[in-house]
């Protein structure tokens, strides 16, 4: 009795830890040179991760640089290298996976699945354009704007007209998400258990 509660408790906590949403922030910063930021949240933002691309720290000196360093690497015994097939036979192989029987349906049919596991919560976009001659920026934003209106989610796109001498395009635009992941499973298992995957997967063992 105990070993089947515990059983069912090893497999019902994975299943709540996957069912908890997980919010996805994109952003994207348009001033001068594009800045893009992702943010994670889990467990109704109690966890948090931001994931912005910034300046790489600089390396450290070796204390081995310099003549003496470079001798220690000369010193050093070269690695034998591992035998590489030609690329002849790279290529073969690699044509040899794409033209397996089932393998792009299943790929796109994967990826489809996916999509539909994401939903979108909200989304926007606040930009600032012009193109150098007054007239052909008005015409622009003009179009865009009734573009806009017609469409349904228009509200959520901003286009405002910059009467510059050089043309330009600054902004910010952004989307939140929301994933859960366990709905993750279904798709990916049927895509690891579909012919096409297993007969890629021997092709590459065989190599």
């Amino acid at each position: 009795m105990w070993l089947v509660i515990a059983l069912g408790i090893l497999v019902a906590l994975p299943a709540l830890v996957l069912s908890v949403p997980v919010g996805l922030r994109l952003r994207m910063d348009l001033y001068g040179r594009p800045v893009i930021g992702f943010r994670v949240e889990w467990l109704f933002g109690r966890v948090k991760k931001a994931f912005q691309p910034g300046e790489k720290p600089e390396e450290a000196a070796c204390p081995g640089a310099g003549p003496a360093g470079e001798k220690a690497e000369s010193d050093r015994k070269p690695l034998k290298e591992k035998r590489r097939p030609p690329k002849r036979k790279q290529v073969r192989y690699i044509a040899r996976i794409i033209r397996t029987p089932g393998l792009l349906q299943s790929v796109t049919r994967l990826l489809k699945r996916l999509i539909r596991c994401v939903k979108v919560r909200s989304w926007f976009a606040d930009f600032r354009v012009g193109l150098g001659d007054p007239c052909d920026t008005a015409l622009l934003v003009g179009a865009a704007s009734m573009v806009g209106r017609l469409a349904p989610c228009g509200d959520r796109v901003r286009l405002v007209a910059a009467f510059d001498d050089e043309p330009i395009c600054e902004g910010q635009a952004g989307i939140e998400a929301r994933i859960i992941p366990i709905t993750l499973l279904p798709p990916v298992i049927a895509f690891l258990l579909s012919g096409s995957t297993i007969r890629t997967l021997i092709t590459l063992i065989q190599w």
